[in-house]
């Protein structure tokens, strides 16, 4: 359950707004968590689930470098990275959000909500279609 150890229900009256479950999340949390989730199926396949959504973004995921992933982490200021390496940790960020989600969307088992909070540090910066 790898999605419900970074979440919590958020305040009960958006429960009722759109009668479905919502939930937030600690980008600060969530994206090292998932980034390191990710790279840890790349490495080691014998740990997949082999769900259809999983094998979708680790075939995603492997496609991005792996210098992208560890930028995703560290860049604190995303102006110093070239204009190709800030596109490649927008697309390893926005494969993990996307990963999160369907994750969670899994465990929930219904359609819900997500609310992702925390730092600029997360900001794509560019735009990304993956």
């Amino acid at each position: 359950m790898i999605a419900r150890k970074f979440v919590k229900p958020t305040a009960p009256q958006r429960f009722e707004v759109d009668g479905r479950p919502w939930f937030e999340v600690n980008a600060d949390e969530m994206y090292p968590a998932m980034i390191e989730y990710i790279l840890d199926l790349v490495a080691h396949p014998e740990k997949r689930s082999n769900t259809e959504s999983e094998r979708h973004y680790l075939n995603l995921a492997s496609k991005v470098p792996h210098v992208a992933w560890a930028n995703a982490l560290a860049a604190e200021d995303p102006a110093e990275l070239t204009p190709e390496e800030l596109q490649d940790r927008a697309v390893a960020l926005e494969i993990a959000r996307k990963f999160f989600t369907a994750k969670l969307h899994e465990e929930v088992g219904e359609t819900m909500g997500l609310r992702i909070a925390g730092s600029e540090k997360w900001e794509l910066h560019v735009q990304v279609e993956i």
